[in-house]
């Protein structure tokens, strides 16, 4: 085992020491520079990283309580007839849907009163788009 490694290691430094010299042949005056434009990072507004954050978080939850729905849909057909598994397959749609409600309505107050307020010209701290 140790001689494959041995080996390993003296063939990257081999391979190293063989096609470094290459590649410092390219000097910098050759290659294409370009310009990278220089753009404000911001916490708020429609493209602020809490913004896009809580975007991010909105979408998680509402993919997570879909796939609960189903989930609940599967245990519920799956329940043959059985009342304790009928029952938890409920809860869990119950759930499910109220989870999916508090994230609309949360999504939808904050763009009620950001739009209210007047933060962000008009557009809410979550954009429409």
């Amino acid at each position: 085992m140790k001689h494959k490694t041995k080996l390993f290691l003296l063939s990257i430094i081999f391979l190293s020491a063989i096609f470094l010299p290459a590649f410092s042949i390219l000097s910098a005056e050759d290659l294409p520079i370009q310009q990278i434009p220089v753009t404000e990072i911001t916490l708020f507004g429609p493209n602020g990283i809490l913004t896009k954050a809580l975007n991010w978080f909105f979408n998680i939850v509402i993919i997570l309580g879909v796939i609960f729905v189903i989930y609940a849909g599967f245990s519920y057909i799956t329940s043959s007839g059985d009342p304790a598994k009928t029952k938890r397959a409920l809860q869990i749609l119950m759930y499910a849907l109220i989870g999916i409600a508090i994230a609309v309505l949360a999504k939808a107050l904050i763009n009620f009163v950001t739009g209210w307020v007047g933060v962000n010209q008009g557009q809410g701290i979550f954009p429409t788009q």
